[in-house]
């Protein structure tokens, strides 16, 4: 039943064919029973499970993948002691996620006797990364997988159907968005995991008084804050929603609903604080985001940016947001996203959900997160949104399938055919994506040109061979003579920064316990965030780039 408390607006006003669709819309649908449910739902984890596990043995035992290295060695940095991570490109939670599990591999080596010191376990990830890069996969995977269940657990609670739940998963579980980004150690799918939960729990705050449904609501959305920073997007819906509480709960006053607004802003920034401590703690980030926004406003002179992953020169600021939208919903319709099939659904979903009063409230919440993200896609992060950063609003936009299916199906189909309709179509929509994703498992298989060429290496050329290594080629590690050319130019450096301090442990380890296949290499290195070659002094001469 809807509860009492909500006083929802009229219904839309519509002709004589509108008023009996939307009069077929609100009337209740045969649901398959639990037990076909469970089953259903089964079916599709199992499914979600094996499409990413078969993708994520890719490469082993190196890495090729962008990020992938990068996210394994600041974990493993946390070892050292030092919790700040030291870069807030990303938030920390995915840092502290990894480093808690290399921490229980550590302890189940060091009780079978592997290592004998944190110095070992250290010198051993730098020589072969082989089961940090498979643990880190299967966590990300295991995220991957709840993701599945999280969306088809908002899907069924939010439209109080059984079938909107099992569609809505059934697209979670064969999307690229939630395929892909379940695959490689990147922060992408976390923030879907989590907001969806939020959701959940603000939806149960909406049915009454209560102050703990908010307060978990406000926690698990700042938690995704902490691992994407556009898991802000909930939190500007929730405080409106609580502001014009008065108008959806009668009784309520003014003063009530403000106080839950604080409420669950607070715990936003409590959530925040506990995943990404030191986006508070050190002043870094927030110097790189005060910048950024002043850009992003036109309040400060913006330069000429590039934006490598999407090749694009552009001006941050006000003047971009018409391209960057532009440039968003390309990504939206993308065929490795929703394309244009099922983003039509999800806005015939959306205006069903208007349309059916005990729908209207979810409606509301949703509309509010796809403006924020919207809002920071064409601004903050201006031409920069790619087909994995939908994760953000993706648990959102499965939910809202089931609708549109179901608008459509009302008005051609018998009542007894709809659930299977929610279920079946998006499912059939999912498939090409789907077969997309099982494509590129099959080719991550065979064996990377750059494996093959570091075996031939390692077989053929001698082993006091000096050689110079492109940082896109073949992943080799220093001998002794390579470490010492290394340890001048440390010296060179400013002593005392994570930077120096990390590296100088780095070759100290691999001096002391030498790697048996090194070699005698000089590593090249490319500014990959640069539209062209700069010089060291450009390179040093501002903070973006030295941060870099």
């Amino acid at each position: 039943m809807e509860p009492r408390s909500y006083n929802p607006a009229q219904g839309l006003r519509c002709g004589a064919a509108g008023t009996a669709l939307l009069s077929r819309l609100d009337a209740s649908e045969p649901e398959p029973g639990p037990r076909a449910a469970r089953w259903i739902l089964f079916a599709i984890l199992l499914v979600a499970a094996a499409m990413r596990i078969a993708g994520a043995f890719d490469d082993l035992r190196f890495s090729y993948h962008g990020d992938e290295m990068h996210f394994m060695k600041r974990a493993m940095a946390l070892g050292t002691g030092d919790l700040n991570p030291h870069w807030f490109h990303k938030p920390g939670l995915i840092f502290y996620l990894l480093a808690f599990c290399f921490g229980l591999y550590y302890l189940a080596g060091s009780l079978f006797g592997r290592f004998d010191s944190p110095e070992e376990f250290g010198a051993h990830f730098l020589a072969d990364t082989t089961t940090f890069t498979l643990i880190g996969r299967m966590m990300i995977v295991a995220f991957g997988v709840a993701t599945v269940y999280v969306v088809y657990r908002l899907g069924r609670r939010a439209l109080r159907s059984e079938s909107a739940g099992l569609g809505a998963a059934a697209v979670a579980a064969l999307r690229s968005p939630t395929v892909g980004g379940s695959q490689p150690v990147k922060a992408d799918v976390l923030p879907a995991v989590l907001n969806a939960p939020a959701s959940l729990f603000y939806l149960g705050s909406r049915e009454g008084a209560r102050l703990r449904p908010l307060v978990f609501a406000g926690l698990a959305a700042g938690a995704a804050m902490g691992t994407k920073y556009y898991g802000v997007i909930l939190l500007p819906g929730f405080c409106l929603a609580e502001v014009g509480r008065r108008f959806t709960h009668p009784g309520t006053t003014w003063k009530a609903g403000f106080g839950r607004a604080v409420l669950v802003f607070a715990c936003f920034i409590g959530g925040f604080f506990i995943t990404s401590p030191y986006n508070f703690l050190d002043s870094t980030w927030g110097r790189q985001m005060g910048d950024r926004a002043l850009q992003a406003s036109g309040i400060k002179e913006a330069q000429t940016e590039w934006d490598p992953d999407n090749d694009v020169t552009f001006e941050r600021g006000p003047g971009a947001v018409a391209g960057a939208s532009e440039h968003l919903a390309g990504r939206v319709v993308d065929p490795l996203a929703l394309g244009w099939v099922l983003s039509a659904l999800a806005a015939l979903g959306l205006l069903a959900c208007l349309a059916r009063r005990r729908w209207r409230p979810y409606a509301w919440h949703v509309t509010w997160p796809l403006v924020s993200f919207w809002a920071m896609a064409t601004t903050m992060g201006a031409y920069h949104t790619n087909w994995r950063h939908l994760n953000a609003v993706f648990p959102l936009l499965c939910t809202l399938l089931a609708p549109g299916v179901l608008l459509a199906a009302r008005a051609a189909l018998p009542a007894r055919w709809t659930p299977a309709a929610v279920l079946l179509v998006p499912l059939a929509l999912a498939a090409p994506s789907a077969l997309t994703a099982v494509k590129n498992n099959a080719a991550s298989w065979p064996v990377d040109s750059r494996t093959v060429a570091y075996h031939w290496i390692i077989d053929t050329l001698p082993s006091d061979a000096r050689m110079l290594v492109d940082e896109y080629g073949p992943i080799l590690q220093p001998d002794r003579n390579a470490l010492e050319r290394q340890l001048g130019r440390l010296e060179g450096l400013p002593s005392g920064e994570a930077f120096t301090t990390h590296q100088r442990m780095r070759i100290d380890l691999l001096m002391r316990y030498p790697p048996p296949e090194a070699r005698d290499i000089d590593e090249l290195a490319h500014p990959w965030w640069l539209p062209k070659e700069a010089t060291d002094e450009e390179i040093r001469g501002t903070f973006h780039d030295r941060d870099m």
